[in-house]
């Protein structure tokens, strides 16, 4: 019996045979992109409980997962809005996604699912790179899920209002497309975005410059000895400049006019405050883990490839990139996203290895980023938050804890600044019934109850936490109040004593106890027979 043929390597300069069908490709990379989505989710998840504290009022001090959310629903009912935020002042300009949802009139819940619409395509753009690319459609989904395990994903999928997915799209488009009509929209548009996308802007020229001189990527389709790089490069570059003026031209017009300054600002406290090298190197390690092994991949291939111009350039791009990035932002893992572009290149040119197993290259890097740890890295953090399965997360969100009780009592201080009582009443029930043991949920519950004149409720919830907390001299203080209001003298008198007895000298409510204990022994001492 005759012995099957080897098979053939594969021409890495040669333009790979298009996938059949663009209808079956476009299926194939939408259910790639719905099972990466699935797959990275379930194993990366955002942390749920923190999404009920969307309510809360702008502060720097809110977790980040609805940080930004709080200020970009700001945007959203008046795009015009001043953001006085420190953390959030940035956004002042990213207006595309607030904008639309203003003027078509878009939910909140609505609005909020964009980031994930455009991490789906995001996704499935990056397969169809894959795809086109390598012709080879297995690689193209394991490449899918891949990007998916970087920080633009967890950004995407777990803070809410930050639209990460859509730049990364944005550079994808403006590295791979072979249309240079998309290429300008996407310039035009993409800084509306996030201004990221301008400082990544020269790296995705050059990933589409090695494309072009490969003959794929924004050259599919032609032949690669028919393609002159250089001048259409610069044609190009020009294209870019020309869609990307109306943005700069607004900046540079705000900054002369000394409109919304507050990004001048921002750079400004962050160069004051740069990470230590410890935090660097976590922040670029957490960016993509194992991804960065495409990130090699790309420069060793384009310097075997292409040459050491185009491999010297690129690496110099990289770091210049990754350098202007991350001088620029705090979240220092969210930064390393700008290379996205490099990580699909590269698994294009290991895609179209003539190696063999590289499949098993393939999985082995993303079974590795499905295992090893994930992470938010932001500078001036004392702990990186680190990510945990879809499963441990909705355990989290559904079962009774100390940190849901803490996550009730923050939404119904923020219901309470808003006069919303009942709503904030059924947070810090909540938050007793959750976890017993926490002071703040006793303390905003009896106080609540007393805005709301519900006085013999109030006073009999700081009866309860006096019993739980004895040497709180808060919770007497205030029951004393409530016993004030409601007549009952004697026990006004002994609870507002025993809070003077417990409180610090400088306790901010020792004047007024001082006073209303005054009172009392004045009525009594007027009552009393002579």
């Amino acid at each position: 019996m005759a012995a099957a043929p080897a098979p053939q390597p594969v021409d890495p300069k040669s333009p790979p045979a298009r996938p059949r069908g663009r209808l079956a490709l476009t299926l194939f990379v939408g259910l790639a992109a719905a099972l990466a989505f699935a797959l990275v989710f379930t194993a990366f998840a955002p942390r749920l409980l923190f999404w009920q504290l969307v309510d809360l009022s702008p502060s720097p001090t809110n977790p980040p997962d609805v940080n930004r959310a709080i200020d970009t629903l700001r945007q959203v009912e008046d795009p015009g809005v001043r953001i006085t935020t420190p953390t959030n002042r940035v956004i002042n300009w990213r207006l595309l996604f607030p904008a639309l949802a203003h003027y078509l009139h878009l939910s909140r819940t609505a609005f909020l699912a964009l980031p994930f619409v455009g991490v789906f395509l995001a996704l499935a753009y990056a397969g169809w790179v894959v795809a086109v690319g390598s012709g080879d459609r297995r690689l193209a989904f394991l490449a899918t899920a891949l990007a998916g395990t970087a920080s633009w994903f967890f950004v995407s999928t777990g803070w809410l209002a930050y639209f990460d997915a859509w730049y990364v799209l944005g550079m994808l488009l403006a590295s791979f497309t072979p249309s240079r009509w998309i290429l300008f929209l996407v310039a035009l548009l993409s800084p509306w975005v996030d201004e990221r996308f301008l400082l990544a802007l020269p790296l995705c020229l050059v990933v589409r410059g090695i494309g072009l001189g490969m003959g794929w990527g924004a050259g599919q389709g032609r032949e690669p000895g028919r393609i002159k790089v250089g001048s259409r490069l610069m044609g190009e570059l020009g294209l870019c400049v020309l869609a990307a003026f109306p943005y700069v031209a607004v900046r540079l017009a705000s900054l002369a006019l000394d409109r919304h300054e507050s990004s001048a600002a921002h750079v400004k406290e962050h160069l004051a405050t740069l990470p230590g090298f410890g935090s660097l190197l976590e922040g670029l390690w957490f960016g993509l883990r194992l991804d960065w092994a495409f990130v090699a991949v790309a420069v060793a291939a384009t310097f075997v490839r292409r040459g050491s111009l185009w491999g010297v350039g690129l690496f110099l791009m990289i770091l210049a990139t990754l350098a202007t990035n991350l001088a620029m932002a705090h979240d220092l893992s969210r930064s390393v996203s700008t290379l996205m572009p490099v990580v699909v290149l590269g698994m294009v040119l290991l895609a179209r290895s003539p190696r063999r197993h590289v499949a098993w290259i393939f999985a082995g890097l993303l079974l590795g980023n499905l295992a090893l740890p994930a992470a938010h890295v932001v500078a001036g953090w004392d702990d990186r938050i680190r990510l945990h399965n879809l499963f441990s997360e909705w355990k989290g969100y559904t079962m009774p804890s100390s940190l849901s009780a803490e996550v009730a009592v923050s939404r119904g201080k923020s219901y309470m600044e808003r006069k919303e009582l009942p709503k904030a009443l059924e947070c810090f029930e909540k938050a007793v019934r959750d976890f017993p043991d926490l002071a703040q949920g006793h303390l905003q519950l009896g106080m609540c109850l007393h805005r709301m004149e519900r006085l013999n409720e109030a006073e009999e919830a700081f009866s309860v936490a006096v019993k739980r907390f004895p040497d709180e001299p808060m919770f007497v203080y205030f029951r004393g109040l409530v016993r004030f209001s409601l007549g009952m003298e004697a026990g006004a008198e002994r609870d507002l004593q025993r809070a003077l007895d417990l409180a610090p000298p400088g306790a901010y409510f020792r004047p007024d106890t001082e006073q209303k204990l005054a009172q009392l022994r004045a009525r009594a001492a007027k009552a009393s027979p002579r």
